[in-house]
């Protein structure tokens, strides 16, 4: 999966320099969003999952591009693209314990 030219890691430190900013609420990902605008959760997970959304999308776009056609949208698909983030976040874990 090479869509992103950015990782999940880029975006939350992105995130983690806004947060002295103006730029606080707005998603590091698509910048249209407003992070945990209801106050319910941790604005982090707003940030993986609009990464996920946009994981998904340009994944569907590159098969698109690639086989010309739209391929079979189904759960192992989805899944397929949720395991990457999940490897993600593990590297990024990985990564800020030392």
């Amino acid at each position: 999966m090479v869509c992103f030219n950015l990782r999940l890691y880029d975006y939350l430190e992105q995130y983690i320099m806004n947060k002295d900013t103006e730029h606080v609420d707005c998603c590091p990902v698509c910048y249209d969003r407003h992070l945990n605008a209801d106050h319910t959760r941790p604005a982090v997970h707003d940030i993986v999952d609009c990464y996920k959304n946009k994981l998904l999308q340009d994944v569907i776009a590159e098969y698109r591009v690639k086989y010309n056609h739209e391929p079979d949208i189904t759960d192992h698909f989805i899944y397929q693209v949720w395991k990457h983030v999940s490897k993600e976040m593990i590297d990024y874990q990985k990564l800020n314990k030392r």
